[in-house]
């Protein structure tokens, strides 16, 4: 559109300058035939001035006679130069200021500004028509581009719900290997419990006291590192009071610390410290007023680094005939738990 109008525009000039050009031609004929008639009036005039000058040497009476006789020959042509030579020039002049387009008689200089304007206004028209067009243009250009806009905020929106999707996936994700390895980790680590083991009772004579000698035993699949344990062991009442505390030796003189493979075990045991009177013996095997108690922690890590511990505490007691006991153990409602 552009392109036309250009060519639209060049085209217009052009003729609008070659109109120009052709009325100047012909105003410029017309003033050199209007120069070429003024130098053949000055031509004449300056003659009949000289030629009074030349008369002026003789003497006074041929002057006289001369002035009489060239003022007698010379009036009617000097007349009649001076009456017809304007009209002449008039008609000259006007014949270059005007020229006769279909039979009329107009002046060049009002037809060409005639022109001159009417190019103007098509020019004109012809601009508010390419510029409505452009209007137009943009309009359907500021649409399409408030369309873009919108499909544009729509994909941004739809991007950032994906976008919200996909962190929401990838957090599930992450919830789900943390769960998935905490649940391995549960499924495959290492279980240490302890059980009930073998025990001795008191036998003086043989400088033997009661002694308690539970089982550690790793219930895991994996190893358990870095295993080490406490224990203690006492004669308390057989029901303890709900304050007691489990406390631990008052010297923990050595420190265990093992690999246990899985469903592998160790054996731990520990003495009471002192006699008790040999008549209290029997009923402490079974467990009557008092009986012997035997309490500690286990602690080790798995192959996960976690670091977990295993709290027990057991009743030992002795039931049958002499020479024939069978050991019985109870797990205290307290002091028995682990992580």
């Amino acid at each position: 559109m552009l392109k036309r109008y250009r060519l639209a525009s060049i085209v217009a000039l052009s003729l609008i300058s070659f109109l120009v050009f052709c009325g100047l031609e012909k105003q410029s004929h017309a003033d050199s035939a209007n120069e070429q008639q003024n130098a053949q009036r000055v031509k004449i005039e300056q003659h009949p001035n000289g030629t009074a000058k030349g008369d002026r040497n003789t003497s006074q009476q041929q002057k006289a006679s001369s002035e009489k006789l060239i003022h007698v020959q010379e009036t009617p042509p000097s007349h009649l130069r001076m009456e017809g030579q304007p009209d002449s020039q008039k008609s000259g002049d006007d014949a270059s200021e005007f020229w006769v387009i279909s039979g009329r008689k107009l002046k060049i200089t009002d037809t060409l500004l005639a022109i001159f304007t009417f190019f103007l206004v098509v020019i004109g028209a012809w601009q508010g028509h390419v510029i409505s067009g452009q209007i137009e243009l943009a309009r359907g250009q500021s649409a399409d581009t408030k369309a873009s806009i919108a499909e544009a905020v729509r994909a941004a929106t739809a991007m950032e719900r994906v976008a919200d999707g996909i962190a929401e996936s990838v957090k599930t994700g992450a919830e789900s290997v943390a769960a998935l390895r905490e649940r391995t980790a549960m499924q495959m680590r290492a279980y240490v419990s302890v059980l009930v083991g073998t025990a001795i009772y008191q036998e003086r004579e043989k400088n033997v006291r009661f002694e308690a000698r539970p089982v550690i035993v790793n219930n895991g699949g994996t190893p358990a590192h870095k295993l080490s344990y406490w224990a203690n062991i006492a004669i308390l009442p057989a029901i303890l009071p709900d304050d007691f505390a489990f406390p631990e030796p008052s010297e923990r003189s050595t420190q265990h610390a093992a690999v246990l493979g899985p469903h592998q075990h160790f054996i731990i045991n520990k003495v009471v410290e002192t006699f008790i009177p040999d008549d209290e013996v029997a009923a402490t095997k079974l467990g009557v007023e008092r009986a012997v108690y035997i309490w500690g922690c286990i602690e080790y890590d798995d192959i996960f680094g976690d670091t977990h511990y295993t709290k027990f505490a057991q009743l030992i007691t002795w039931i049958g005939s002499a020479g024939e006991e069978v050991i019985y153990g109870y797990y205290c409602q307290r002091h028995n738990e682990a992580n």
